[in-house]
């Protein structure tokens, strides 16, 4: 990993505007971060989506009771 080095404007006048630079710098770098889980998590969304889809089509379990010998359940 390499390190980052930032220039600013006006590195004699550190006032509001340092300020500004830096959030911006700081909001660059987390969204850069972020992009990848958010692309991951829209992709487990989509599938998860798809699995829900795919349950609703089933069957669904229907309770018969407690177990007797014998006894067909499908």
């Amino acid at each position: 990993m390499t390190a980052q080095v930032l220039k600013f404007k006006d590195e004699e006048n550190w006032g509001p505007e340092f300020g500004v630079e830096v959030a911006a710098i700081m909001r660059d770098f987390v969204a850069r971060k972020l992009a990848p889980l958010q692309i991951a998590i829209a992709a487990l969304e989509a599938k998860n989506a798809r699995l829900e889809a795919a349950l609703a089509e089933k069957v669904p379990i229907k309770y018969l009771g407690v177990h007797r010998p014998g006894a067909t359940y499908w």
